[in-house]
């Protein structure tokens, strides 16, 4: 069969379309996460599967900013985060170190001033 006969236009338009789009994937894909911003490791180490995007909470943790007593301190989170309550899991220095925990806590913060 003879591409010319079935490749139009419309057919030109969808496959440039196509090719643009998957181009755009492509270079998105290419791109290198920083997996050491305090907003990726907020969600790598769970904590907004929990606590929500905004630390507001959620049905299954409770809110981590805008409390009644105010502003958690770095070590009440810290302590909360490695001798957790209730449902929460642990995460001992092996599993989160001091400096990644630091960061969540800045986030922590951030979120703080943003609600």
């Amino acid at each position: 069969m003879d591409p010319k006969k079935w490749i139009g236009p419309g057919m030109a338009t969808i496959v440039w379309a196509s090719l643009m789009i998957l181009g755009t994937w492509g270079s998105a894909a290419a791109q290198e996460v920083d997996r050491t911003t305090p907003a990726y490791l907020y969600g790598r180490y769970g904590c907004v599967a929990c606590h929500g995007p905004t630390g507001a909470g959620s049905a299954i943790g409770p809110a981590i900013v805008k409390l009644p007593q105010g502003l958690l301190t770095a070590e009440q989170i810290i302590r909360l985060i490695r001798n957790p309550r209730d449902m929460m899991p642990a995460y001992p220095p092996e599993r989160l170190i001091d400096a990644d925990l630091a960061k969540i806590i800045s986030h922590i913060a951030v979120l703080e001033t943003r609600r």
